[in-house]
């Protein structure tokens, strides 16, 4: 009998055999007897907006007796921010580097077609974030908001849920100004770029199946709601559904536009609509998206100025 889809749960959730395999072909990808200490859902599933052709968008904890291992998003780089603060209280061990596009994107591409299932990654040396995590106090660690706002795939030694123990419901300041400052102070430049044409924009929708602006404009509302009540109550809601009843709640008046918003991006039969006339002649749908630009920046400022 054909499962019934959930935006909030993925096959790996729903198949724990394909979450195993999917596993072992990361673990003989990365060498150096590397294996996998945990994963994480971090995209559509985890925010309850998913729809039938979304990816499985994850973060993989890593670790290895031989080296420590650091993955860039783009080309090599200076090390992590605590790199040289992590190895002075760690055994000497040299640095495996990994770039996206090197090794993530034929990695992505190869595991995808062995398990008959789009997914994506990115990974961190678990030692590593251990470390940035006992500096919260001092350091604003990107690793918060990921372990916080995710749903737990695999933890075979419960280090995901130790780690999201020890941080829930703690405000730490160097946060606050962070969350502060990216996503209630003013909307990502990302949203503004994506209001005209861009030679990358066929690339984008055959990759991710959805429009840049839609997919921008949900994740200032999500991540303006997600900062508010980190900042104020120490917990993030950031689901679909715990962000458009803190509207309703707090923002009545702009419930309708939310609700809009999230309809653009995570009801399949709309999005695909606008996929497809996107892809097109998207003329249209770029005046409609520069019209919703004063209430999304209005938006964000009501929701840095609420108090409860």
């Amino acid at each position: 009998m054909m499962e019934t889809f959930s935006p909030e749960h993925s096959e790996f959730e729903r198949n724990p055999a394909k979450l195993t395999r999917f596993v072992e072909l990361l673990e003989a990808a990365f060498g150096d007897q590397a294996h996998a200490v945990g994963v994480l859902e971090m995209g559509s599933f985890a925010k309850g907006e998913a729809v039938p052709s979304s990816d499985i968008d994850t973060r993989i904890y890593v670790t290895s007796p031989q080296v420590y291992l650091v993955n860039f998003a783009v080309t090599l780089d200076k090390a992590p921010p605590l790199y040289d603060d992590f190895c002075s209280v760690h055994p000497p061990l040299p640095r495996r580097d990994y770039t996206w596009q090197a090794f993530n994107e034929p990695t992505i591409a190869r595991i995808s077609a062995a398990l008959s299932t789009d997914i994506e990654f990115a990974f961190a040396d678990q030692r590593y974030v251990a470390y940035e995590l006992t500096r919260l106090v001092d350091h604003p660690s990107f690793e918060h908001s990921i372990l916080l706002q995710s749903n737990v795939l695999y933890d075979p030694d419960g280090f995901l849920t130790e780690a999201r123990r020890q941080i829930q419901g703690r405000i730490f300041a160097p946060l606050v100004d962070r969350y502060t400052s990216q996503f209630l102070d003013q909307l990502s430049p990302r949203l503004y770029a994506s209001l005209t044409p861009d030679s990358f924009d066929a690339f984008k929708l055959a990759k991710s199946g959805q429009i840049q602006w839609v997919q921008q404009a949900v994740s200032a509302v999500r991540n303006a709601v997600a900062a508010k009540s980190y900042c104020t109550m120490g917990t993030f809601l950031y689901k679909k559904a715990d962000v458009l009843a803190f509207v309703a709640q707090h923002l009545p008046a702009e419930l309708d536009f939310a609700v809009e918003l999230y309809r653009w991006k995570s009801d399949p039969t709309v999005r695909l609509a606008m996929v497809t006339e996107f892809g097109n002649d998207p003329t249209e749908l770029y005046t409609e998206f520069r019209a919703r630009m004063p209430q999304l920046e209005a938006f964000i400022g009501k929701v840095k100025q609420l108090s409860f």
